[in-house]
């Protein structure tokens, strides 16, 4: 009957320590699931100011361009100088496009890995 008591009480003690340690690593868990939630929370807010800032050069280059474009029309160099600078705003658009792709992507890749996660 000791014997069996001892035995008992030797299985509680590792049910215990079992229960303690899943407890522990469920706690660790939700600490990592809340660190990255919060590390695409700010990822997002900085590709919005990232690409919110590309488009607001974009549009001031543009304007530049336009403008100088009126007033120099009759420079052939002037608006060769300009017709680069536009090509070069035209790769600045296409930019903003791909990061905002990969944005999407990004964003599309952790809405599936929070869906695995829950």
């Amino acid at each position: 009957m000791a014997q069996e008591l001892e035995q008992i009480q030797l299985m509680f003690s590792d049910l215990c320590k079992h229960s303690i340690l899943r407890e522990k690593l469920s706690e660790n868990y939700l600490d990592n699931a809340l660190q990255l939630q919060d590390e695409i929370r700010r990822f997002k807010i900085r590709e919005s100011l990232n690409t919110q800032n590309l488009e607001t050069k974009i549009k001031l280059l543009q304007e530049t361009l336009t403008n100088r474009n009126k007033e120099f029309s009759e420079y052939e160099g002037v608006q060769r100088n300009n017709e680069h600078l536009l090509s070069l705003l035209e790769k600045y658009d296409d930019k903003v496009t791909e990061l905002q792709t990969e944005l999407d992507l990004r964003n599309l890749k952790l809405e599936q890995l929070e869906g695995k996660e829950k």
